[in-house]
Parts: C-alpha cells; sequence; structure tokens
C-alpha cells in the first residue's frame, strides 16, 4: 500500500512460479490488481474429533453446521462439550467468522477491483445471520468461552473442536497416549440447496516479498522462484521435520508439497479437500478495525446479551470511518453515501 514491496506479477516467469499455488492464498498478498508476495505457509482451521468417543455415543463427524447443532446436546447430555474459537482466546477467531459469511454467500467487503474494500460488506444479510449464528454457540448453545482445547481433547473432555490444523503437530508430541483414536476432517460448512457443503475458510498465508529498494531485482526474483519451489520447500520441510520430529510438520503453501510428507492417505485426502475450499481476502487499507470492531461486538452480545444484528450493525460505522480514513491517507477513492 506504502510501496515498500515489489508488484510481482508482471516479473518474467510469474505465471509459472504461481501455477501450482491455489488462488486463495495469491489472493491474499494481492492488493489492487497486484500480486505482492508468493506463499510458503499456509495454514485454515478444520475439525478436530475424538472418533473413540464419537463412536460410542453414535455420533459422526459433523460436516454442516445443521449437524454440528444436533450433536451438541447429545455431547452435553453426556457430560462432553465441543469448541468454537473466539475472541476471548484464539485471535484466529476473526477468520472463523469471516469464513461463515462466505459460506453464506456473502463477502467481508463491498466493491470490485481497485475498489475492493472501500466499504464493509458486514451489513448484509449474509454476514447478521453469519453473526448471530457465531454468538448463538455460546449463548444458546451452552459452549464455554474459555477452553483449553488441546488439553480437554486429550482427556476427551471436548471430544470435537474447529482450530487450526498444524495443532496436529502439538497433538502427536502432546498426546501420544490418544493416538489412533482421533482424526481430523475438512471444516463444518453450509448446506446448500442442492445437497453440497460449503466448507469455504479464511486461508493465512506466510509470504515471501521483495523490498521494492532492491537494486538486485533480478538476483532476489530468482531466490524466490528458487525458495517457494517444491523441490526447495520439500526439501526444507524434511530438514525441519528430521531434526524436531512430528511437532515441526510444516504447513506448505504448495500443494505438491503437502502431497510428499508424511501424512497418512486419509489425513492427505482431508487436508487438500479443506485447501482447496479455502478463500483469499485481498489487502485491505484499515482492514484491523473489521476485528476489532467484531470483537467488540461478540463481547456485547456474550457478555451483556445484547441484541447480535443490532450491535454488529452499531459498530459497522466505526468500521467504513476507518476503512474511509486509510484510504483518504493512502489517495485511493473512497465510498460515497
Amino acid at each position: 500500500m506504502r510501496n515498500a514491496v515489489m508488484e510481482l506479477s508482471s516479473l518474467p516467469g510469474y505465471a509459472q512460479t504461481v501455477e501450482r499455488f491455489y488462488d486463495s492464498t495469491l489472493k491474499s498478498t494481492s492488493f489492487q490488481g497486484g500480486v505482492y508476495g508468493i506463499p510458503e505457509q499456509a495454514n485454515f482451521m478444520m475439525v478436530f474429533a475424538r472418533t473413540d468417543i464419537l463412536d460410542k455415543l453414535g455420533l459422526k463427524i459433523p460436516q454442516a453446521w445443521t449437524e454440528f447443532l444436533e450433536m451438541l446436546p447429545v455431547l452435553q447430555k453426556n457430560n462432553y462439550n465441543a469448541y468454537i474459537p473466539n475472541v476471548q482466546q484464539n485471535a484466529g477467531y476473526i477468520n472463523l467468522f469471516l469464513s461463515m459469511v462466505f459460506q453464506n454467500g456473502g463477502d467481508a467487503y463491498g466493491g470490485e477491483g481497485t475498489d475492493y474494500g472501500i466499504v464493509s460488506a458486514l451489513e448484509s444479510d449474509e454476514a447478521m445471520e453469519a453473526f448471530k449464528s457465531f454468538t448463538d454457540f455460546y449463548t444458546g448453545y451452552g459452549m464455554e468461552v474459555q477452553v483449553d482445547f488441546t488439553n480437554r481433547f486429550r482427556t476427551g473432555e471436548v471430544p470435537v473442536g474447529v482450530i487450526t490444523y498444524n495443532t496436529f503437530n502439538q497433538l502427536e508430541i502432546f498426546a501420544p497416549e490418544i493416538k489412533g483414536r482421533w482424526t481430523f476432517a475438512p471444516m463444518i460448512g453450509v448446506e446448500k440447496e442442492d445437497g453440497t457443503i460449503d466448507h469455504s475458510f479464511v486461508v493465512d498465508t506466510v509470504s515471501t516479498v521483495i523490498m521494492a529498494q532492491s537494486k538486485k531485482r533480478d538476483a532476489a526474483w530468482e531466490f524466490v522462484r528458487w525458495w517457494t519451489g517444491t523441490e526447495a520447500q520439500l526439501s526444507f520441510a524434511n530438514s525441519l521435520e528430521a531434526l524436531m520430529g512430528t511437532a515441526a510438520r510444516y504447513s506448505a503453501a504448495d500443494p505438491e508439497v503437502l502431497r510428499q510428507l508424511p501424512w497418512s492417505n486419509a489425513e492427505l485426502s482431508a487436508l487438500l479437500d479443506q485447501f482447496e475450499a479455502t478463500v483469499g481476502i485481498e489487502a485491505v487499507p484499515g482492514n484491523y478495525m473489521t476485528t476489532r470492531m467484531v470483537q467488540y461486538a461478540f463481547n456485547d452480545v456474550v457478555a451483556k446479551n445484547a441484541n447480535p444484528r443490532e450491535t454488529l450493525y452499531l459498530n459497522i460505522k466505526s468500521i467504513n470511518e476507518e476503512l474511509t480514513r486509510k484510504r483518504q491517507e493512502l489517495h485511493l477513492s473512497c465510498y460515497q453515501e
């Protein structure tokens, strides 16, 4: 936004460099039609489940939110519960909420092309419905706001939870006694009219950039192409795991690297299914205000029993004011009511 890093899509060989990546990982490093980073790592949430406990209760891993809500009373009746990340303990909650917006057919921001992000899109019916569903987990279905997921998953108190898939690394080392008793599956989604389930999830990426003031642009680009290539990334991933074990399993952005890491066939299938369903959100000046105001709205609804739709709507004004302020600062077009 401030011309600090180089736009990469105009460089020679760009198309060949990025053809192996999913569009979502490239979109998350895009701004106004340009691409400013080549992805190294990508992370997203999936459903972790203690299959031994679910089998005992006659339950299946939920694929749709309706199935998840039907499962909750059965879990709670048997002194179990489920886990959904929220603003009190997991910074990734905003990606979960926005993913629910996308699953409902909405978007985080309004505008297209160079105007994407000119205004918040959270006042749409799709976003309002997603926010109500998100807060209902705690106000209507008895889910706990504060949960140490890995510990309670280990003990079995919380046999189902939504969390980033690299939690696998921790559980493999932290909880060897439950090995073979748990698995992960694609993100819970919204069932569409045709019976399909939208598993969309907003991806998080770590990317390599080139500084705009670099005097060695060609050499830097050659390095980036090599470093983000399948061979170099796979070698790096294997070296990490050989040195530190499963705890260092690499969250590669290149699907081909994932395919060659030591995942089981079932794990790899679930990972790639969810990875393919990820979505990316372009860079938006002032986007931090979305996270902040959704957090305030969540706290008011869960702690003070405020009305979800009204509370979110009132906080959107602050989001739009900050989006406009940042766009003015950067000399971009602004929203006109």
